[in-house]
C-alpha cells in the first residue's frame, strides 16, 4: 500500500511541474482545467458522492455551479454557445425536412403526370391501330366496288356490239 501512495505522491509532483509548464506557456486568459480521478470510495467518503444519485440533472448542474463559480460562468457560456449552435441545427434539420417534403411530392406529382401522359399516348396509339384497320377495310371496299364498275362498264361496251350483231342478219353462204 505504501508504494501506491509513493506512486501517486510523484505522479501530483510530475502533474503540477507539467501544469506549470503549461501554464506558463500559454497566453493571459486561457485557462486550463485539470481534472483528476477521484476512486468512488474516497468521494463517498467524504460526502460528496452520497447523495449524488439521488439528485436530478438540474440539482446536480446547481451544485456544481455552487462549488466553482469561475468554472461555472465558462461552463455556462459555453452550454449557451452549444444551445445556440443546436438551435441553428435544428432550423436547418427543419428546412432540409421541409425541402424534402417538397421534392418528395413534386416527384410523385411528375410520376402522375407522367403516367396520365403515358396512359394518352397508349390510348391514342389504340386509335390509330383501329384506325388503320378501317382503312385497309375502306381500301379493300374500295378495291372490290372498282372492280364491279369496270365489270359494269365491260360488259357495257359488249352489249352495243351485241345488239349490233343481233339485229343483222345472219348470213349463212
Amino acid at each position: 500500500m505504501g508504494g501506491l501512495q509513493a506512486m501517486t505522491g510523484i505522479a501530483v509532483l510530475l502533474l503540477a511541474g507539467c501544469f506549470d509548464l503549461v501554464r506558463a506557456g500559454n497566453s493571459v486568459g486561457d485557462e486550463i482545467v485539470v481534472h483528476a480521478k477521484v476512486p468512488r470510495s474516497i468521494a463517498l467518503r467524504a460526502g460528496r458522492g452520497a447523495g449524488r444519485h439521488r439528485k436530478g440533472g438540474l440539482e446536480l448542474l446547481q451544485e456544481l455551479g455552487r462549488e466553482e463559480p469561475v468554472v461555472a460562468g465558462a461552463q455556462t457560456a459555453e452550454a449557451q454557445r452549444q444551445l445556440d449552435l443546436v438551435g441553428e441545427v435544428d432550423d436547418q434539420t427543419n428546412v432540409a425536412l421541409h425541402n424534402s417534403q417538397a421534392k418528395g411530392s413534386m416527384l410523385s406529382t411528375q410520376m402522375l403526370s407522367s403516367s396520365q401522359s403515358l396512359f394518352v399516348v397508349a390510348k391514342m396509339a389504340e386509335t390509330v391501330k383501329r384506325m388503320r384497320e378501317q382503312v385497309e377495310a375502306l381500301e379493300e371496299h374500295e378495291k372490290l366496288c372498282r372492280k364491279k364498275v369496270a365489270d359494269l362498264e365491260s360488259s357495257n361496251a359488249e352489249s352495243p356490239a351485241d345488239l349490233v350483231s343481233a339485229d343483222s342478219p345472219d348470213v349463212v353462204f
